[in-house]
């Protein structure tokens, strides 16, 4: 599994799968919050690929710091290009008043996102670590039942509890370590 960073060094060497690997992560995510803000499709891909463009040249420059997640950036890009097309669109002065307020609401809302997607993406990885800190029988488990939706008797099939009851109850006591752990941290 790669870091950010090994993906922003591969796209700033020109590798294929870190482009491609990038855009199909964050393609769908962008593409439906600009069209939440009023985007046609595609209007929204077409700001997307901008968006892409810009992270691509970002990542060239070597003087470029990335401070946040690659998803993160993508959407703040995206949706400030939104923002100068709709601003650029405003045609008459009786609706640049409302345009302007629009911007203002529209930077708020920006604002407010990026602290929605800052505090998920910490939930996340404080989820992650507690993941870590519970082991492995108990990871796998819970990653069965939740990532991979497997039946609580297929579960105790693969992990080889006598039951499903018995399985049920493991997932259970599994769970409750990792609210545990999370609350811990």
């Amino acid at each position: 599994m790669n870091t950010e960073f090994e993906i922003i060094a591969a796209l700033a060497n020109g590798k294929e799968w870190a482009t491609k690997l990038v855009y199909e992560s964050n393609a769908s995510i962008v593409i439906n919050a600009l069209k939440l803000k009023g985007a046609a499709q595609e209007d929204a891909e077409d700001i997307y690929q901008e968006a892409m463009l810009i992270l691509f040249n970002k990542a060239q420059d070597d003087a470029f710091r990335f401070t946040c997640k690659i998803g993160t950036y993508l959407y703040a890009i995206s949706n400030n290009l939104w923002l100068k097309r709709f601003d650029k669109n405003r045609r008459s002065p009786i609706l640049q008043t409302d345009s302007e307020q629009l911007m203002v609401y529209a930077e708020s809302a920006l604002d407010s996102d990026m602290e929605f997607f800052a505090e998920k993406e910490q939930q996340f990885l404080k989820l992650r670590n507690a993941m870590q800190q519970l082991g492995d029988p108990c990871a796998k488990l819970l990653k069965s039942f939740y990532k991979k939706e497997m039946t609580m008797q297929e579960i105790a099939h693969a992990f080889g509890y006598t039951n499903a009851e018995n399985a049920k109850s493991q997932k259970y006591k599994c769970l409750a370590r990792l609210k545990k752990i999370y609350s811990d941290q």
